[in-house]
């Protein structure tokens, strides 16, 4: 934080689970009182929508905290770059976000951690691969980043990446795209892919239960539905286990009392298994 800071410049740091990036932003609003945002697949629609408004308008926050969810579709633009380990594909599509206007006049920083923070999101041997072979190189050029590509997946997909990629060519988002839209409507597909492996749901944080049923009562229901938020199957159990989760059959949806809120999003720092 002391290089952002002295440097002046904007900067993007990237985190592979949420957990992970709501410490970071956490630490960074107050104990540095440096301004960030936040952006993750756990908020709701609404609010997703007003960050990436936010960070891809002329007045962007100089410090943006993001987990994966960055690396698709966003027209973002940093000076500089710190990132948890990945295989090298998705640290391309990260390293994209820095400079990606061309307006510096030297190569972008860009900090690339050994190892993750919060245990492996992607698979192993890849994430380490990538790491080794950036050990070995100077300056990253669009070229050499081609040529990092073909060294790491020499081989193909293989293990558990050979896995994830059939498991999400097969997936109905992918082969049913057209059928899955719904007009007026938020739904980050790229996340329910990257979900596919658990299943999701979406649930309703208690703060925003008496909102959602006045937007219900005055029949506003695609707004009523941007203040759901998605999670994972898996912390859909957990939930229910630790007693933070229910069922409300009159609204039939899952009302959670986890802690949620329009900067950090909805908490599960409770829950510590890969939470992204």
């Amino acid at each position: 934080m002391d290089e952002i800071e002295e440097s002046g410049d904007t900067a993007l740091i990237v985190c592979n689970h949420v957990a992970t990036s709501q410490a970071v932003w956490r630490r960074v609003n107050d104990d540095y009182g440096i301004p960030a945002m936040l952006l993750h697949s756990r908020f709701n629609g609404r609010d997703r929508s007003r960050i990436e408004r936010a960070i891809t308008s002329d007045d962007k926050p100089r410090i943006l905290v993001a987990t994966q969810a960055v690396e698709v579709s966003l027209d973002i633009d940093y000076n500089r770059g710190y990132t948890e380990p990945a295989p090298v594909d998705a640290l391309g599509q990260r390293f994209g976000r820095i400079n990606r206007k061309g307006k510096r006049p030297s190569p972008a920083p860009i900090v690339l951690f050994e190892e993750p923070a919060g245990g492996y999101l992607y698979d192993q041997e890849l994430t380490d691969r990538t790491v080794n072979l950036f050990r070995q190189m100077g300056e990253l050029t669009e070229a050499n980043l081609v040529e990092l590509v073909d060294a790491v997946y020499a081989d193909g997909y293989t293990g558990a990446s050979a896995q994830d990629f059939q498991r999400g060519i097969e997936h109905p988002l992918i082969n049913n795209f057209q059928q899955e839209i719904i007009p007026g409507t938020h739904r980050s597909w790229t996340d329910d892919i990257l979900d596919s492996s658990d299943g999701q749901i979406e649930v309703l944080p208690d703060c925003l239960l008496e909102e959602f049923k006045e937007l219900r009562k005055g029949q506003r229901y695609v707004e009523a539905d941007q203040l759901l938020v998605p999670i994972r199957l898996g912390q859909k159990f957990k939930a229910e286990k630790m007693g933070v989760l229910f069922y409300d059959k009159s609204l039939r949806e899952f009302i959670t009392t986890l802690r949620y809120s329009s900067e950090s999003g909805l908490d599960l720092s409770s829950q510590s298994d890969n939470i992204f």
